[in-house]
Order: C-alpha cells, then structure tokens, then sequence
C-alpha cells in the first residue's frame, strides 16, 4: 500500500513539474482506493455494473442469478431467477427501471427492477448468449453468441429486428457511444457494422447473412492473432477510439479516425474486461493476476494499480459520473473502488 501511494506521489510531482505542456495542464487523473466489500457468492461472479445513478449494482453469476446490491447499505436488494444455465452479462436500462441479462441457456430476459419480476423472454440464439448491450435511445438491444451471429432486437415488443452472421463466435457486442455502429469483438478481430445501413438493408426486405462483408465499416487485427477477450469505445465530436484487452494481458487502442493503432504495457497475465471513463482520459483494465489498472490511454502510462482481489478479476465498470468503479473475482466478491 505504501509503495502504491509513493506511486501516486511521484506522479503528482511529476504532474506538476510539466503541468505548463499540451494537453497534461488539463488532466489530472484521480486515484482510487477499496472502499467495500460484497460478500455473498460462493461461486464466481461473471460481472458487475452500475446502475445510472450509481446507488445500485448489477452483478450475474455461474449460480444462474442475478442479483441487485444497494451501494449504501451493501445489501441485496433484489434476487432475480429465471435463466436455467450461468448468466454471462447483465446491465441496467439507461432510464434504470430495466435489467437485461443474456445466459449460457441461450436465452436474453429483461427484469424490472422495482419488482424483480421477469418482463420477457427473447429466443433465437442457438447456442449461449455472451454479450449484450443497449442501443444509446433504448430501442433495440444488440446480443453476441457462440452461434456466431449477432442479433438486433426491438426492446419494446421483444421481437428480433436483424440477424447478421459474424464467422466466428462472438466475445463481446456494444454499441458505439454515438450510437451509430455495432462493434465486435470475435477471436481476434473486431468488426464494425453501420447500424443505418443494416436497418435500410432490412427496411429492404433483403436478408443479411453469409457474405455481407459490406456491412461491415471496417475490421481491425489484433496483434499476433491475439484473441479479443473484452472491448469498450469511447467517441466525442472529435474521437473515435475503441479499447480492446486481449488474452495475452496486452491493451490495443484503435484510433477509428486515423486507422492508427496503440498498445500498452503487456503483463504476463490475461486481460479479462477494459472500460474508458465517461471522459475518455482514463482505461482501467482487470487482469486474471488479481489486479486492476488503470492508463492514461495518450501517454500510455500507468496511473495506478489496485490491489484487493484474491482471485482473478472477471470484469469491471465504472460509474456513469467517473467517481467509482466496481470489480467482481472468481473470490466470490465484488468490490467498490472510490476515490481518496
């Protein structure tokens, strides 16, 4: 712990001594300390994610459940049971009054979250579902499965809107930020759709299957066929950039706009999920040695690394307003990180 704050120290200095140059007279990152502990899994937890006001937390596990947390108290709020084999993600609506989660039973529900009570089941996946996310206006939901396809669905009637073939088993599925692309991770390469064009190609009543490589805006290599475990995007009026953590511990940064690509340091162990901060100014990466880190993703330094977790770490989120984050282990626990 020591040695992590005279860390934090040097970098302060360093901060200051250069703060005149670029863009650094503008950042100053914050750094983060273990502030609770939920304890109530006996088996591995697959992930956590906050909920839009960050009072909650949403976290699946190998158990089939999902369970509700209220931050303050660190209680369960909410059990939720439904899915027959392990749950493999599970988010909070963007309004908050939803959750949907995808599962190994192939299957995605959608919960409310005041009652716990399941809304609906959506079927169509052949084999288990390994992501999920929510389009930026909440009308679709975008699945990835080891059937590699991935589907779009309309989140109102439940019904399936487009289903395009990938090639391969799909890791992760999320829509960009702006809203405008679908982005896949499948072994090792991303791909990215342009959601207007798959909706005018449907709006066509032509089908979308093998084949339709020109759907697909652009597709990025890994380095050395790395596999893609987890990915995240951040894009603003000027940015575009795509995070991806592979299985090799190694962090590849896309620039969408340039074509170019960064990596950053690469660890003996495994990457297993990566998120940008709302602002995009900070990566933080959870890595199956038992820690998490956390990149200025320009510089490329490491900012900090946190250190709680007795088991490897499965995923890991942070708030929507950038003061938190929340990791879950094969430890059985999850944990809050909040600033010093």
């Amino acid at each position: 712990e020591n040695r992590e704050i005279d860390k934090i120290i040097k970098r302060w200095m360093y901060l200051s001594s250069v703060r005149e140059v670029g863009w650094i007279k503008e950042f100053t990152p914050t750094y983060f300390k273990s502030s609770k502990v939920f304890k109530r899994y006996l088996g591995q937890i697959k992930n956590a994610k906050f909920s839009p006001d960050g009072t909650k937390i949403v976290s699946s596990s190998w158990d089939a459940t999902i369970k509700i947390w209220d931050i303050e108290s660190g209680d369960v709020i909410k059990e939720l049971k439904g899915h027959t084999d392990r749950v493999n993600d599970a988010q909070f609506s963007f309004d908050g009054t939803t959750i949907v989660s995808c599962s190994h039973d192939n299957t995605i529900r959608l919960w409310d979250v005041q009652s716990g009570i399941e809304i609906k089941t959506l079927e169509g996946h052949t084999e288990a579902v390994t992501s999920i996310d929510i389009s930026p206006d909440g009308r679709f939901i975008v699945s990835g499965s080891k059937d590699e396809n991935i589907k779009l669905w309309y989140v109102q009637s439940g019904q399936i809107y487009e289903t395009v073939y990938i090639g391969s088993s799909v890791h992760d599925v999320k829509f960009s930020s702006n809203g405008r692309d679908i982005i896949v991770a499948s072994n090792w390469e991303l791909k990215m759709l342009d959601l207007a064009l798959i909706e005018r190609v449907s709006s066509d009543n032509k089908s979308i299957g093998i084949g339709t490589h020109d759907l697909f805006e652009r597709v990025i290599k890994t380095r050395n066929e790395n596999t893609v475990m987890k990915m995240h995007n951040f894009c603003d009026s000027r940015n575009y950039f795509v995070a991806s953590c592979l299985e090799t511990g190694t962090i590849q940064i896309s620039d969408i706009a340039s074509g170019t690509t960064q990596y950053l340091n690469t660890y003996l162990a495994g990457a297993s999920d990566i998120k940008y901060f709302p602002d995009g100014k900070t990566i933080v990466a959870c890595l199956t040695d038992h820690t998490i880190r956390l990149w200025d993703p320009r510089s490329g330094e490491e900012i900090q690394e946190l250190k709680g977790h007795s088991g490897p770490i499965t995923s890991v989120a942070v708030s929507r307003n950038g003061n938190a984050i929340v990791s879950c282990s094969q430890d059985g626990t999850i944990r809050l990180w909040t600033p010093f």
